[in-house]
């Protein structure tokens, strides 16, 4: 995972996040992935929907909270699958 996460810390600072915002993002990144037991880059929206169950269910977390993580989740995994393209033209980003 590590040539992954360096795309993904890559891909953050081309968006100019600060270092907080970055580890943020990977850190809910890392949390679904091993929920799934897989690599992200291998996980689509349905495992997304599957986990936002869990969070609430299982987990006990605060809409507000699972909003953040799910948003954060959505725009890695697209970006990941687009290859870092997401809103250059694409489309990547119509819907969350």
């Amino acid at each position: 995972m590590t040539q992954l996460r360096d795309r993904m810390l890559e891909e953050l600072e081309r968006r100019n996040y600060s270092p907080g915002t970055a580890k943020a993002y990977l850190f809910a990144v890392k949390q679904f992935a091993e929920h799934f037991h897989r690599a992200p880059d291998r996980l689509g929206a349905e495992h997304i929907r599957e986990y936002q169950l869990y969070l609430f269910r299982e987990r006990k977390l605060a809409a507000k909270t699972v909003a953040q993580r799910l948003v954060k989740l959505d725009g890695e995994l697209r970006s990941l699958r687009d290859g870092g393209r997401c809103g250059e033209g694409n489309g990547c980003c119509e819907e969350l």
